[in-house]
This record gives C-alpha cells, sequence and structure tokens, in this order.
C-alpha cells in the first residue's frame, strides 16, 4: 500500500493506499470481462499455419507480443485484438502481452477485456502489478485464479482523468518506439557497412577500387591466418572458492556471463590481488580483444578497463606491425558464427586453440584498417547514445507511471497543480 500521499490535503487513505478523494478503490473485476482459455487437443492443432494463431503458454510471448507457433482450426476461446492477456500458469506467471489480432488461447492464459475502463489505464494499472501476480501465484505448478485477478483492487480515477492518464503515457510509449526504431535502422546500417567494408567491395579513396564480386580479393589486401597476426593467446584460470581472501576484491574477473551481457565496464565478479596470484587467471590490459573459447564459443568483448579472466576466455593479443586491436574487434564479430561452428565437445561446446589460430581473414594494409574501424565505431556510438536516451525514457515513464497511477501528479485539468508533465515528456 502506497504512503507517498499520506495526510496530504485532497486525498484520502484506502486498500490501495492514499488516493485523491474523487478516487474510488474498487475490484477491477467489476469493469472488465475476463476469459479464461481452454486447451485444445495435440491432434486438433498444427504447425503449419492452418486456422487461428493459438497461443499456448508463457514461451509464445516473446519481447513483450504474443508469437504463436501453432495453429487451429478448431478454437474454443478466442480473445480479440486489443485483449489483455496474461499468463495464469508457470514460471512466467503474471506476464502481459496485448493482442494484435484474434488469438486462439490455452487454459495457461486470460484474456483481460476492458469493459468500463479506459484500456491503456487498465494495462498501465495492470504492468504495475506484474510482480505481485508473480508473488501469490501457488500450487506444484505456480498459477493464479480468476478470483485473484478479479478481485484485484485498483485505485480509479473518474474516465476522463484515466484518458488523459492515458494520452500522457502513450506519449512516452511512442517516444520509446520511436528511439527503438532508430536504434533498429542503425544496427541494419552498421551490418551493411560491416559486409561492404570488411570485404573490400567499399573502399575509401587513396585505397584501391572495390571489388565486385564476392570472395574476390581486394587490391593490396592479404588473406591470412588469424594465427599469424597474434603475437600471443593469454588464458585464464578461477581462484578458488574455498578461499575467501581471494574474492570480493578490487579486481574485475570476467566468465563468459560478462562475455554474454555485453557489458564492457564492469564484470559480475570480483577478486583480489592474492586470488589473482594465487591462480592460474591473467590480467588483461583494457582495449585487448577477449574470446569465449568454451561455452558461448566465438562471442567476443573488448573491457574499458584492465580485467582477469576465467579458463573459458582467451585474450588475444595482436602484432600490431601488422593488425591493430580496433579492426580484431570488428574482424570477430563477423566471424562470431563461424567461430561458433567450429565449437565441438559432447557436454559443453568449445573450440581448440589451433582451429581459432587457423580462421582465415582479409586483412587490408594498416592504415586502411583504422579508417574502416573510424566509420563503424562512430556507428557503434550513436548506437551506444540510442540506447542510453531510451533506457533513460523507459525509466521515466516507470517513475511517471507510479506517481500518475497513485494521484502523486495530476493532469492540470483535474486540480489546481500546475506540474507541467508534457513539458517532461520533450526532455
Amino acid at each position: 500500500m502506497s504512503k507517498r500521499n499520506k495526510n496530504r490535503q485532497g486525498y484520502k487513505k484506502t486498500q490501495v493506499g492514499w488516493i485523491p478523494e474523487e478516487w474510488e478503490c474498487d475490484q477491477i473485476g467489476k469493469y472488465i470481462d475476463l476469459l479464461s482459455g481452454q486447451h485444445v487437443e495435440a491432434k486438433n492443432y498444427n504447425s503449419e499455419g492452418t486456422g487461428l494463431p493459438y497461443l499456448t503458454g508463457p514461451t509464445d510471448f516473446q519481447n513483450g507480443f504474443p508469437n504463436a507457433s501453432k495453429f487451429t482450426e478448431y478454437p474454443k476461446v478466442i480473445c480479440d485484438e486489443k485483449d489483455i492477456l496474461i499468463t495464469c500458469k508457470g514460471s512466467g506467471t503474471g506476464t502481459l502481452v496485448v493482442a494484435d489480432k484474434k488469438y486462439c488461447i490455452s487454459r495457461q492464459i486470460m484474456a483481460i477485456r476492458a469493459i468500463r475502463i479506459n484500456h491503456y489505464f487498465a494495462l498501465c494499472l495492470l504492468k504495475k502489478a506484474q510482480s505481485y501476480f508473480g508473488k501469490i501465484a501457488i500450487g506444484l505448478i505456480p498459477g493464479i485464479s480468476r478470483a485473484d485477478i478479479l478481485n484485484f483492487k485498483i485505485p480509479l480515477p473518474p474516465l476522463p482523468e484515466q484518458k488523459k492518464i492515458a494520452e500522457i503515457l502513450s506519449a512516452w510509449d511512442r517516444a520509446i518506439e520511436q528511439v527503438g526504431k532508430l536504434i533498429d535502422a542503425k544496427e541494419r546500417l552498421k551490418k551493411g557497412l560491416m559486409q561492404q567494408l570488411l570485404t573490400g567491395r567499399m573502399r575509401f579513396a587513396g585505397f584501391g577500387k572495390p571489388v565486385e564480386k564476392k570472395g574476390e580479393l581486394p587490391e593490396g589486401w592479404q588473406e591470412v591466418r588469424l594465427g599469424e597476426c597474434l603475437s600471443k593467446i593469454v588464458g585464464g584460470g578461477t581462484p578458488s572458492r574455498d578461499k575467501a581472501a581471494y574474492w570480493d576484491g578490487p579486481i574485475p574477473w570476467a566468465t563468459v556471463k560478462d562475455i554474454s551481457s555485453g557489458s564492457p565496464e564492469k564484470t559480475i565478479e570480483c577478486i583480489t590481488e592474492i586470488g589473482l596470484q594465487s591462480s592460474s587467471a591473467n590480467l588483461i590490459p583494457r582495449g585487448v580483444n577477449i574470446v569465449a573459447t568454451r561455452m558461448a564459443v566465438g562471442v567476443s568483448i573488448r573491457f574499458e578497463c584492465d580485467v582477469a579472466i576465467n579458463q573459458d576466455l582467451k585474450a588475444l593479443f595482436t602484432k600490431q606491425d601488422m593488425l591493430c586491436d580496433d579492426y580484431l574487434h570488428w574482424i570477430l564479430r563477423c566471424s562470431e558464427a563461424r567461430l561458433g561452428s567450429l565449437g565441438g565437445g559432447s557436454t559443453v561446446s568449445g573450440i581448440r586453440l589451433d582451429d581459432l589460430k587457423k580462421l582465415k581473414i582479409t586483412l587490408p594494409i594498416l592504415p586502411e584498417q583504422i579508417r574502416i574501424t573510424a566509420v563503424l565505431s562512430v556507428c557503434d556510438r550513436e548506437i551506444e547514445l540510442l540506447r542510453k536516451k531510451l533506457e533513460k525514457l523507459k525509466e521515466q515513464k516507470k517513475g511517471l507511471m507510479h506517481k500518475l497511477l497513485t494521484g502523486e501528479i495530476r493532469h492540470p485539468d483535474f486540480t489546481n497543480n500546475k506540474y507541467k508533465i508534457e513539458d517532461k515528456c520533450q526532455q
């Protein structure tokens, strides 16, 4: 129960916290229709796309959208476009998506249809409560019941104010969507530039003509094996977990998890100086390319700080007169799939050092390497700035949503509070 508005003039205490006096505290069930899904027998659904898309559970909710992998010509319960779908069984209980068309839904899903409440306002209330539904799920296979949803208490302003709140938060959604589209466009541009620049199909003036055919070696380039361009390959190790003195020190210690997360600023775990000295872990200088040779084979990263590495990673030190670290970074990113396909092993995928060294690459002269990496690095920086902007917008929306849904701040049409919410969205 929120206490943010406690004893504030014009507010009252309710089961959902302190809310404006003209708001109500009520069960959401009075304002929605709730449809419970039913399973379709296996013989009556297919994966060929025949019939209505059939959503079976949380695995069909991907990246905030419904994504059916099964279809049926014998639907039992059908949701409508814009219905709010909520998973009611399994590890993803409480996950929400909005239907973009009609779907058949299984008994692991319920459809919430806004009837006497603004649709988007209801969606925001339910999104805010996602973790709550996950916490109250019970049973061997955790789940929530119809009563859990229908009896869920909500703060409820008059419908006109609901609409205004929905308009404000929708503005943030549109901004978030626009930045997301910009990131996608920049990613596509970068991918195209990588394919063109790293193969010589696009070249800078003064370095020779671009090639026209795929696989053709550009003028002035040479085809070499990666091992020929490296001065050394350094592995790592793990300090003993039984020695507390080896852990939680000042030295970042990287594993495959850190490589996969793609965060170059920090690692999940850190070790002490004695931990580094008492193990086969090695300290790798910032900016050196590190590649995973076990598990997430081929995935690479360059940390922005000195970092120790474990035995699943290898640091690649280049011969500076042949290959610059920046160019190797892009070569590794472009070769990730090739390296991954070399991974073998009965239990844990891994790549042998000999196979890593044999990786064939095409190599321009150093000045051309530097020009290529400069262009691609600009793309990366632009994308990173957009990602930070996207995260900022999401955080702003999260904070604003909480304040609007509790009445802490209100639209000027419904209060003397002249807080300019629309101005904040433009920041």
